[in-house]
């Protein structure tokens, strides 16, 4: 329904919202294009469940676009980009306040983004998070610039397996843990049995956002 309600505040037709050549999708893909210094060309249309057309990436593009949303756009930055962009640019720091202060509309009650967004899987108090969860196993999260990581973090999670919310929050769980934003979960004495074993280690470096 935003969509749509943005769609006729800016006097465009709604009667082909779905088309992915419809002008409506132009400064997205502009914006994107911008930002990970590609051509438009370079951005595959896809489609999922809400059937909009949507543009595939490669994790990589992913995780510096999340790393990019925890940090401002400085005027100097905002001065040099394509006239077209600058008044997008200016709105950065609005679209990550919308995700930090409705995460159960970014996400869904009880989702894991929306359950990241509100600090349930982490404990450092100082660090703030958004992310969103995406078709087929895939999540999204960006950690804000903070006294562990200055710069902040952009971090990709795609299950092979699919979609399975148990797996992915074991393994986000893991991640929080080596990055140092969570302790390690006590075994429970039930399932004593049990363990989880982790072939991964994470070596957080600093992700390099527009300059």
């Amino acid at each position: 329904m935003g969509y749509l309600l943005a769609m006729k505040a800016g006097n465009l037709a709604s009667d082909n919202y779905l088309a992915p050549e419809g002008k409506q999708f132009e400064p997205l893909r502009q914006l994107l294009a911008y930002l990970l210094q590609k051509q438009n060309a370079e951005f595959p249309t896809t489609v999922d469940g809400c059937r909009i057309p949507n543009y595939a990436f490669d994790i990589s593009d992913l995780a510096k676009l999340y790393a990019q949303l925890g940090n401002d756009f400085t005027d100097k930055q905002i001065d040099a980009a394509p006239k077209h962009l600058q008044e997008m640019l200016r709105e950065w720091t609005n679209l990550r306040a919308y995700m930090h202060d409705f995460p159960e509309i970014i996400g869904g009650k009880n989702r894991i983004d929306t359950r990241i967004m509100q600090g349930e899987l982490t404990e450092s108090k100082d660090v703030e998070l958004l992310a969103k969860q995406g078709a087929d196993g895939l999540l999204a999260i960006s950690i804000l610039p903070n006294s562990q990581y200055p710069t902040g973090l952009g971090i990709v999670v795609k299950l092979a397996s699919g979609t399975d919310m148990h797996h992915m929050e074991t393994i986000v769980k893991e991640i929080f843990h080596q990055l140092g934003l969570r302790q390690e979960d006590k075994a429970d004495p039930k399932n004593a049995h049990l363990h989880n074993n982790f072939h991964f280690a994470i070596r957080a470096t600093a992700c390099k956002t527009m300059s």
